[in-house]
C-alpha cells in the first residue's frame, strides 16, 4: 500500500510540473533561474557528499576497531568509496558550469548583452567604460 501511495504522489508531482515545460509566447523575457538552480544543486550535492563521506569514515573506523586484522581491505574500500563520493560533487560542479555557460551563450546569441566586470572596468556591448 505504501509503494502505491509513493507512486501516486510521484505521478501527481510529474503532472503538476508539466506546465513548466510549456513554450513561452516570447512577449517578455523571463528572468533566468539557471544560476540560482545551479547553485542550489551544487549546495545539495556538496552537502550530501559531505554527509556520505562522514558516515563512510565513521563506519570504517568502527570496522577497524572491531577487526584490526582486516585493515588493508577496509582502507582500500574506504578510499574507493570516498573517491566515488568526491567525483559525484566534481561531476555536479562540471554540470553547473556547463549549464551556466550554455545559458550565457544563448543570451549572447539572442542579442542580450550582459556586462562583464574586469577589475574596475565594466565591458558592455563592446564598449569600455570606467566604473565610478
Amino acid at each position: 500500500m505504501r509503494k502505491l501511495q509513493y507512486l501516486f504522489m510521484s505521478l501527481a508531482a510529474l503532472f503538476m510540473a508539466s506546465p513548466v515545460f510549456a513554450q513561452s509566447t516570447g512577449v517578455a523575457a523571463a528572468p533566468s533561474w539557471v544560476p540560482i538552480g545551479a547553485g542550489i544543486g551544487m549546495a545539495i550535492a556538496s552537502g550530501l557528499c559531505g554527509l556520505g563521506q562522514g558516515r563512510a569514515t565513521a563506519s570504517a573506523t568502527e570496522a577497524l576497531a572491531r577487526n584490526p586484522g582486516a585493515r588493508a581491505g577496509i582502507l582500500t574500500m574506504l578510499m574507493l568509496g570516498l573517491a566515488f563520493m568526491e567525483s559525484l560533487a566534481l561531476f555536479t560542479l562540471l554540470i553547473v558550469f556547463a549549464k551556466v555557460k550554455e545559458m550565457l551563450a544563448a543570451k549572447r546569441h539572442a542579442g542580450v548583452h550582459t556586462p562583464v566586470i574586469v577589475g574596475k572596468m565594466i565591458i558592455a556591448n563592446q564598449q569600455m567604460a570606467y566604473a565610478a
